[in-house]
């Protein structure tokens, strides 16, 4: 019996780490909203929203949060962080198949030079023709950003498609995923981060000097998985995209896309090309030019289509984090009601067609503890400047496809 010590505790061990690899062979999406719901009613509701949005970010009075991202770089969100359109973020933990760890939190942003929207508004007067812009400046948001991007957001609550009303704190989506998943995840991460730069030592004409191939592009004309897939066909293949299609990119990477989340996690608008500067007039044949006011504060940001008066009209596909997170809502509450009548048919209906199961996920707490400098009138009236120790926390919930 003592012989067989020797390889038990072998078996044990190798059984634990399996089990532990497997437990962790994963892929989690979080998603969370704008920091208001948006109103695509009309272009100049959208306007308005975002700018309601941007705003309220410069008249917050949060303290810098620092970290170190995966490039050796530091960064800083604000502790008041809101978002514009919303945001997905991607922690990847699984076994590639030559044994090693692939641990990776991942996501995909751009449009931070200010001085670019101001001369797309301003100057070039391209009017709701910003909605098609190719931005220079994609990147990959690689480690703790991410993280904190979770953890100090601040979101009001939204709307949702049951028309109730529920905090926009972040959702999860969890995925089982294999070894040879995770490789071809881990191969579209690399690929990506590739295209890595210095945000603190790059300038917009550095980005600009640059040739289409060695680009990343920020925009809505591009998909990270289609044009991932055709870079690897032709070397002069433009690629680039946004957070939610990456997002999307990496679920159809894990293989859990769904041909419904095209319906479900999708927005389509139809953008009238009266609305858009920078393309040629039909009449004149000279770039039309489209003032911001006239969209704001005049008649033509009242609809988005003027097919009537001849114009035709364009469609802009994004995949929307508001929408993706609508549906992580709902799903949950199909499982906790799956007889109701509120539960949206096209969300129980994908939910019957898989072949994996469905549960409520456990709720995901992340956390992190500053100091943070404030002013603070003691008894005497005296502002005097103090640091406080503070921890904020925040509790995730979602739903696990193993």
């Amino acid at each position: 019996m003592r012989n067989l010590k020797p390889l038990l505790i072998a078996i044990l061990t190798v059984s634990t780490l399996n089990g532990f690899t497997q437990s962790k062979s994963e892929m989690t999406l979080y998603v969370y909203p704008p920091r208001v719901d948006l109103n695509w009613g009309s272009p100049k509701k959208l306007l308005g929203s975002f700018l309601g949005i941007t705003v309220g970010k410069f008249l917050s009075s949060g303290a810098e949060v620092e970290s170190v991202s995966d490039f050796g770089e530091t960064f800083g969100i604000n502790s008041q962080y809101r978002s514009t359109m919303g945001h997905t973020i991607a922690h990847i933990q699984c076994q590639l198949t030559n044994g090693k760890t692939f641990d990776r939190w991942t996501s995909f942003s751009g449009q931070d030079f200010t001085e670019v929207d101001k001369k797309n508004m301003l100057q070039d007067k391209l009017g709701m023709g910003t909605l098609f812009y190719d931005y220079r400046d994609g990147h990959i948001i690689s480690g703790d950003e991410n993280k904190l991007r979770l953890i100090y957001y601040k979101a009001r609550k939204h709307k949702t498609a049951r028309g109730t009303r529920e905090s926009g704190k972040p959702k999860y989506m969890t995925f089982k995923i294999s070894s040879e998943k995770c490789d071809n995840i881990h191969e579209m991460v690399s690929f990506y981060e590739g295209f890595h730069f210095n945000a603190k030592s790059t300038s917009i004409s550095q980005l600009e000097a640059k040739s289409d191939q060695n680009v990343l592009f920020f925009t809505v004309n591009l998909d990270p998985y289609d044009s991932f897939v055709a870079r690897k066909k032709d070397a002069s293949a433009r690629v680039g995209g946004g957070c939610a299609p990456y997002g999307a990119a990496l679920v159809k990477m894990a293989g859990y896309f769904d041909a419904s989340f095209e319906k479900l996690w999708r927005r389509e608008i139809m953008i009238s090309e009266k609305l858009i500067g920078g393309i040629p007039d039909g009449n004149s044949g000279e770039l039309r030019r489209i003032p911001l006011k006239e969209i704001l504060f005049g008649s033509l940001g009242n609809s988005w289509d003027y097919s009537s008066e001849g114009y035709k009209n364009r469609p802009m596909v994004i995949y929307d984090p508001a929408l993706i997170w609508n549906f992580v809502g709902d799903v949950q509450f199909c499982l906790e009601n799956s007889t109701s009548v509120d539960c949206p048919p096209l969300v129980k209906q994908w939910m019957k067609d898989q072949k994996v199961t469905i549960s409520m996920g456990k709720v995901k707490t992340m956390s992190d503890v500053r100091d943070f400098e404030k002013y603070e009138t003691d008894m005497k009236g005296h502002i005097r400047k103090v640091t406080r120790t503070e921890k904020t926390r925040v509790d995730i919930s979602g739903i696990e496809l193993k």
